[in-house]
């Protein structure tokens, strides 16, 4: 299987986790925040996807609802995000795929994938989210080492996001420039 391929079914993947949870949450709008079962379903999704740091809800007003790092996460608003502004402000923009951010919890890059969630009369009620970690990417075309070569950089995914996965890594001083912290 080539790169691009590889890439393609982890975007298929990752879309779908993100849709069926953004159904779920759509028909079931009451779900209290931080629900256990919920968030036990997001957990489990998490440890079957290596490409996943991380899988949160944010309700409409910016703020977490639900995360697999419950309750290790920041309070912090999302409002302030690419993936949540895509959908506060659009309705029929499917998967998101954003820019390359900082988590501000753990500090490492990440991309985020979301999808917004609709409220039964079709108002925003906010989006679900995925940390998709470029390092699996990296280990991925590392591994394939295409052509012989040490540097391999490939896009990671079509659209606006900027990520891209590199191997070897770069410094620690040049990975620290960017995008603020999530």
């Amino acid at each position: 299987m080539s790169t691009s391929e590889q890439t393609e079914r982890t975007v298929q993947a990752v879309d779908l986790m993100l849709a069926g949870l953004a159904e779920s949450l759509a028909a079931a709008p009451g779900v209290p925040e931080h629900d256990a079962a919920f968030q036990d379903k997001m957990r489990t999704l998490v440890q079957s996807s290596p490409f996943i740091r991380a899988l949160f809800v944010v309700g409409p007003d910016g703020s977490l609802t639900h995360g697999t790092n419950h309750p290790n996460t920041p309070r912090v608003s999302a409002t302030d995000r690419d993936y949540f502004r895509a959908h506060a402000g659009r309705d029929d923009l499917g998967l998101y795929i954003g820019q390359p951010l900082r988590s501000r919890r753990v500090g490492t890059w990440f991309v985020g994938m979301s999808r917004r969630i609709p409220s039964p009369d079709g108002r925003f009620a906010g989006v679900v989210a995925t940390a998709v970690e470029p390092a699996y990417f990296e280990r991925l075309y590392s591994s394939l080492m295409l052509g012989g070569t040490r540097t391999l950089l490939r896009r990671l995914l079509a659209g606006p996001a900027g990520a891209r996965a590199r191997a070897p890594r770069r410094s620690s001083r040049r990975r620290r420039r960017g995008a603020r912290s999530p």
